[in-house]
């Protein structure tokens, strides 16, 4: 087709065609531009909502946990500190201490008056005083008994061979001695339970 004839054609279109075609045109450009704006403001709405509830989210865990926290971090130090030093006895006998019987050691002073404070027993004219050592449950070699306690005054120092004074004697128990050894003697005691422990006299002056 020749450009003289198109341009007849084109002047032969009727204007309310060319007037009609512009106002679709139009109304289309319209509608799209509508659908634009609307879709832009859904996205800002969307953006809005989610940046609210974000911060609200946050907010709600900062409070829920942070006293909560704080505590149980305290209370953990606190216990941690309590048990630091503590060491967990490996054998149940490690948990208690036994401690022996230590009689006192010193005969009636000016202070303490009439009172015998440290057991005492008189034998073949020399005065016996129970030692500091701890009570033994086997008798040296050599040691016999020689008698027993026949006499006990808790105030008055013995004079006589067999005769005790001070705390933890009683009349009955066996002395034990040793020819060889003069400077000690041993006093049986019950320990209960069928077992006799004895406790080590020494020679006054020793």
């Amino acid at each position: 087709m020749k450009k003289e004839e198109l341009f007849d054609l084109l002047n032969d279109i009727d204007d309310g065609y060319i007037a009609e075609a512009e106002e679709y045109r139009k109304a289309k450009r319209a509608k799209i531009d509508t659908r634009i704006i609307r879709y832009i403001g859904i996205a800002a709405s969307v953006i809005l909502v989610a940046g609210i509830l974000g911060i609200l989210l946050m907010n709600m865990g900062g409070r829920s946990t942070s006293p909560q926290s704080t505590s149980a971090a305290t209370t953990a130090d606190r216990y941690a500190e309590a048990t630091e030093d503590y060491e967990q006895p490996t054998d149940a006998s490690e948990a208690y201490e036994t401690t022996e019987y230590e009689p006192t050691t010193t005969l009636p002073t000016e202070d303490s008056g009439d009172r015998i404070e440290q057991p005492v027993v008189m034998y073949n004219g020399v005065l016996y005083k129970m030692s500091d050592d701890n009570i033994e449950y086997e008798l040296p070699e050599g040691f016999e008994q020689v008698g027993e306690i026949i006499g006990y005054d808790a105030d008055t120092v013995p004079s006589e061979d067999f005769y005790a004074a001070g705390p933890d004697l009683t009349e009955g128990q066996k002395i034990y001695g040793n020819p060889e050894d003069t400077n000690v003697i041993y006093v049986a005691y019950d320990l209960g339970e069928d077992r006799i422990g004895y406790r080590v006299f020494k020679a006054d002056g020793i």
